[in-house]
């Protein structure tokens, strides 16, 4: 489509309107829209300022958190001294809450972990016949008579998974021909494979001894502090058995504890049931030791005095279930050699020493005469070859062949032959791994042989590979020991890790208070400062983001003010006030600098008060008052508390009774804590005395974080919350599948028990908030009273401290919900939406003032050329007629 001639600029007027157009919109752009983008530039530019300062004020205020909460006046630095020999055997850690000091240290034992080796066989993945049950550091695992060595191993580490692993690892070692089962701990001390037996359906067999971790022998599971103790169990409210994973039959047993009998039942009596038995019977014998390994807690049994069984089968298999006996380790086992063949004597009677040679035979198979060989050809126990041949006479006897067999075997590595229900065994004379292997052939001048049968092999190994030991270090002459090489709060408090041992060769620890940590913490607050200083100079000048922000520079003033006071609240007899005092002091052009020699000199002088005067802290004249915290708000202050009544616990105190009657079906209670909604349930089992059911409610309420504690009063129940004040109740609710009544018999409803108040009080006349033993101010003052009067006073002071002030101050800054920052920003970002809009109004303004002109002058072009085409035509036709006018003329 052709374009109309009016949209061709100057065509019909020769003016080029378009470039007219372009200077006209430029000219009232300049007079509109430039103003606006400068507008726009200075508030982008009045937050990047802004931004620009929070980063340094920011980094200024984290400066000072360790200041505020005293942390940087309480670095510590450790050194560790050598040995008489010259080694270092620790290094210290976690020495911030330690005591300074010296202490000598002796390092006579470091913890190991156990390493036990079990039953060698040829074939591992042969099944072993063996049936039975064993709990390894909790965890319980079954043996069945198909499992292979291999499959043994298998299930140990099945249980060494999950939440609560066993922390012991079995693997298979080979040597010699045999492979053995191996357990690790993984873990270093003196119980890090902790075995017990559960002989239930074994018929008394014991199944760690037919896995040869342990001997026939039995001892006490006695500590190096005269305990016995049990293994772990995972619960102290679940029966005993179930807590070790095992069953132990038979059940009840009895047993002996300081002359003694109790009664345990470990199908249904719980670890706590079982404490409270023992003390009910001898007082404080017994306890409950715990032990966390992750997020898993483990209990055990500790027992004071004397321990034994009654002389009851059932006695001793209700020990060993529990861990109070312990099968031997120490005894390692010697390899021997068997001869399958039953050698018979004289008559068909069974061979012995004694028996001749000449009678001796296999079952009807002709017998030896004078002049047979016997032949030997064997390894010894270190593998060296043996061979030796032997040639029978008339008299000699079985024992004269032994005797001569064994005279072949080299000194050192000896055997002892000799014949055990007609067989005839090799064994070495050395405990431990072994070479030996044993081939005996007879060749009779008959022409026939005497078979002395296929041998098997008692694969020799040593038992205990390593023996877990726990750390044993004095310090100071104070004796302590620990699981691990890692002795937490050993030496004032700082954890110590071993890393040798010489016993009888003391070191010196030392523990001191670090002031370079304490300068250099003061002097990263100045520096910081000062780069703040310097940055609001850069942007509040002339050519700044935020040219003469009075906004801005109030930041400044405020902290200042603080560096140049006097701190409130502080001791009334403190020796430093202000921050010049302790040599941080501002100077001349503004900027701030510490004088670390005074700075030193005060930390000398009176290190607390240095301390007092930087961080934001409480302190009360009645011991029963305890300051807690306060809010940002909370101004320095010294201040009068009065105390109108003490926070109270929720308690309620049942009737006395002797013992619990049980219906058929036992009944069970439960206590809910209102606060948490957390509850323990218990079983109301027969006979249990008041004394138990404190103990398995305690023991539950430790289990399941309950927070109420239970106790005996004058023979009764007593329930009380451990939380005080109106939040602290609780609920008591019963289970009763019979008629037994416990709410009756213990003489506590089943019903809400909140009967505990919150404490009340003033500060300076005004009331404060109770909750429980806080009292918080309106100012957000917390404290604490534990006293028990309803009425006491007591002088209060709370000091902000240099560095929370200076915090505080920094905070009304940078605080992102109405900090004067953030403020600020907010303005800028509503003013730079409002110019925004603005422009987009004058812009689109521009625009349709642009399309007006161009409008006006396409217009104008088209009229032009519409007169120019008139005028042409006129043009011709005036020619037209001049052509004939003249040519009549002309005629």
């Amino acid at each position: 489509m052709t374009a109309p001639i009016g949209s061709f600029q100057g065509l019909a007027s020769g003016i080029q309107w378009r470039d007219l157009v372009d200077q006209i919109i430029e000219v009232e752009t300049a007079r509109a829209l430039t103003p606006v983008s400068t507008a726009l530039g200075a508030e982008t530019r009045r937050i990047e300022g802004w931004d620009a300062l929070t980063a340094t004020l920011t980094k200024a205020r984290d400066a000072l958190a360790s200041l505020k909460d005293g942390t940087a006046f309480r670095s510590k630095s450790a050194t560790v001294g050598a040995s008489t020999t010259g080694r270092a055997l620790a290094t210290v850690g976690s020495i911030a809450s330690a005591t300074p000091g010296r202490y000598s240290v002796e390092v006579d034992n470091l913890a190991r972990a156990e390493k036990l080796t079990g039953l060698g066989v040829a074939d591992p993945v042969a099944a072993l016949g063996i049936t039975g049950r064993f709990s390894i550091n909790g965890r319980a695992v079954t043996i069945e008579a198909t499992d292979s060595l291999t499959r043994v191993r298998d299930k140990i580490n099945a249980v060494n998974t999950g939440a609560a692993p066993s922390r012991v690892a079995a693997t298979l070692s080979s040597a010699n021909g045999a492979t053995r089962l191996v357990l690790a701990a993984e873990s270093t001390g003196a119980r890090g494979v902790e075995l017990a037996d559960d002989r239930s359906g074994t018929g008394g067999t014991s199944t760690l001894e037919s896995l040869g971790f342990i001997d026939s022998t039995r001892t006490l599971n006695t500590g190096s502090d005269g305990k016995v103790r049990s293994m772990r169990l995972s619960s102290t409210t679940l029966a005993a058995a179930a807590a070790l994973g095992i069953s132990v039959s038979p059940s009840p047993a009895t047993i002996l504890v300081n002359g003694r009998t109790l009664t345990v039942d470990l199908e249904n009596d719980s670890l706590a049931q079982i404490v409270a038995r023992i003390n009910a019977l001898s007082p404080n014998a017994a306890s409950i030791e715990t032990e966390t390994e992750g997020s898993t807690t483990w209990s055990r049994l500790a027992l004071s005095g004397a321990v034994a069984g009654d002389g009851s089968p059932g006695a001793d298999l209700v020990m060993e279930a529990l861990g109070l006996r312990v099968g031997g380790r120490a005894s390692n086992v010697t390899q021997a050699v068997t001869f399958g063949a039953a050698l018979t004597g004289f008559g068909g009677a069974t061979a012995t020493g004694t028996t001749q040679l000449t009678d001796l035979g296999v079952g009807s198979a002709a017998g030896l005469q004078a002049g047979d060989v016997i032949a030997l050809s064997a390894t010894d126990g270190a593998g060296a070859a043996v061979t030796y041949s032997y040639t029978v006479s008339g008299t000699d006897t079985v024992d004269d062949l032994l005797a001569s067999l064994q005279s072949a075997f080299a000194p050192g590595r000896d055997v002892t032959a000799s014949i055990v229900d007609g067989q005839i065994r090799f064994t070495d004379s050395v405990s431990g791994d072994s070479r030996l292997a044993i081939n005996l052939s007879a060749g009779l001048q008959s022409g026939g042989t005497l078979d002395f049968g296929s041998t098997s092999t008692t694969y020799g190994r040593i038992r205990q590979l390593a023996a877990g030991e726990d750390a044993l270090i004095r310090v100071d002459g104070a004796v302590i020991t620990s699981r691990s090489n890692t002795v937490t709060g050993a030496v004032g408090g700082a954890t110590l890790t071993l890393t040798g041992e010489e016993p009888g060769s003391p070191f010196e620890v030392s523990i001191a208070a670090s002031r370079d940590s304490s300068v250099a913490t003061v002097t990263a607050f100045a520096t910081a400062y000062n780069e703040l200083v310097g940055a609001i100079a850069k942007e509040t000048g002339t050519d700044g983001r935020l040219p003469y922000s009075s906004s801005a520079r109030s930041v400044l003033g405020a902290m200042k003010g603080i560096l140049l006071s006097e701190q409130v609240g502080l001791g009334a007899s403190t020796a430093y006030t202000r921050a010049s005092s302790v040599g941080l002091s501002l100077q001349k052009d503004g900027t701030l600098k510490l004088d670390a020699t005074v700075f030193r000199n005060a930390l000398e002088s009176d290190p607390l008060a240095v301390e007092a005067l930087f961080m934001s802290a409480g302190t009360a004249g009645n011991a029963n008052v305890q300051y807690v915290g306060s809010a940002s708000v909370t101004p320095s202050s010294v201040s009068n508390l009065i105390v109108t009544r003490a926070a109270t616990r929720s308690s309620v105190l049942g009737t006395p009774f002797a013992t619990y009657a049980a219906g058929g079906t036992p009944a069970s209670i439960t206590v809910t804590s209102e606060g948490s909604g957390v509850s323990a349930t218990i079983a109301l089992a027969n006979g249990d005395t008041p004394a138990i059911l404190v103990a398995k409610l305690n023991a539950a309420f430790t289990e399941q974080r309950v927070t109420v504690s239970a106790s005996v009063e004058g023979g009764a129940l007593r329930l009380t919350s451990t939380d005080y004040g109106s939040l602290g109740g609780f609920t008591v609710a019963y289970t009763d599948p019979g008629a037994e009544d416990p709410a009756t018999q213990l003489g506590i409803a089943a019903q809400s028990h909140d009967t505990g108040l919150d404490a009340e009080g003033t500060l300076d006349g005004e009331a404060m908030t109770g909750s429980g033993q806080l009292l918080t101010s309106l100012q957000g003052l917390v404290l604490r009273y534990t006293g028990t009067d309803d009425s006491a006073t007591s002088e209060v002071r709370y000091a902000r401290g240099l560095a929370g002030g200076l915090a505080v101050s920094a905070d009304s800054v940078l605080n992102v919900d109405g900090g004067s920052a953030a403020l600020q920003v907010q303005s800028a970002r509503t003013r730079i939406a409002s110019l925004e809009k603005r422009e987009i109004d004058i812009l689109s303004r521009l625009e349709r003032r642009r399309a007006t002109l161009v409008a006006d002058f396409t217009r104008m072009e088209t009229l032009l050329s519409q007169f120019q085409a008139q005028s042409a035509w006129l043009t011709s036709q005036v020619t037209s007629l001049n052509a004939i006018a003249a040519g009549r003329a002309a005629s």
